[in-house]
């Protein structure tokens, strides 16, 4: 796992902690298998698809989980376009 997905892999752990999550199987289960996914080097936008699904209402250590996955997300978004707003000048 590089740098980022560390991050994210410890935020979900974060989350899979808390005790609202563990009284939730859907959610319980959902965690575990984004980490998983993530150990293999594979996609973990489940959970973003759990909050769309649920109008957003989750317990706040998902929001929180989500927070964090938005703003690597977003942070690998802008330094990747930052070759494209360069190249274009």
């Amino acid at each position: 796992m590089n740098k980022k997905e560390k991050v994210v892999f410890e935020a979900i752990s974060k989350a899979y902690s808390d005790a609202s999550v563990q009284n939730d199987p859907e959610l319980s289960r959902l965690l575990l298998t984004s980490a998983q996914s993530l150990e293999k080097g594979e996609s973990h936008k489940s959970i973003s698809k759990y909050l769309l699904t649920h109008s957003f209402k989750a317990p706040n250590a998902i929001n929180d989980l989500y927070n964090d996955i938005k703003k690597e997300a977003e942070s690998h978004r802008g330094a990747a376009s930052i070759g494209i707003w360069l190249n274009n000048h």
